[in-house]
């Protein structure tokens, strides 16, 4: 290959890039990692949607908003703590969607009114921390704690 300036010029962009953003990525994960943070992940095991008023109709729940839960895992921190996924399959708009189960009113005495808001919240969560939940199955409400446990499926 001849050595040209554009060569040279194009080589020396590909090896800054490369260098800059492996910079960039040491810098955005050093510092503030623990042995908890990157040995495992906290995990709750359910599944869900937020809550919309043609979910909550579909769903038969006077709630107005919060976090339907779909789906519990099997062995999960959620199951152990005695929060219920769905039992039915109702069509909502052009989409099927479970319902049944409990819906998420408040975690840890914060109303859940959007999915980030959730993630949120447990993303400052570690393996060992007790969540609250607040749930409303019918027309009752319940409070359920549940202890997270590292998250057992693979990355």
């Amino acid at each position: 290959m001849a050595h040209s300036l554009v060569n040279t010029a194009a080589a020396f962009a590909i090896l800054f890039a490369i260098v800059g953003v492996s910079f960039m990525y040491v810098s955005a994960n050093s510092g503030n990692v623990s042995v908890t943070q990157t040995s495992s992940r906290p995990w709750i095991g359910i599944e869900g949607a937020i809550l919309t008023p043609a979910i909550a109709k579909a769903a038969g729940t006077s709630e107005q908003s919060g976090f339907l839960v779909t789906r519990v895992l099997p062995g999960s921190p959620a199951e152990k703590a005695g929060i219920r996924g769905g039992d039915r399959i109702v069509s909502v708009g052009n989409e099927q969607l479970i319902v049944g189960g409990d819906v998420i009113v408040e975690v840890d005495g914060k109303p859940i009114t959007t999915g980030e808001q959730i993630r949120a919240d447990f993303q400052n969560k570690h393996v060992g921390d007790t969540m609250q939940f607040t749930i409303a199955r019918g027309s009752v409400r319940s409070h359920i704690s549940a202890v997270l446990e590292e998250d057992p499926r693979p990355r």
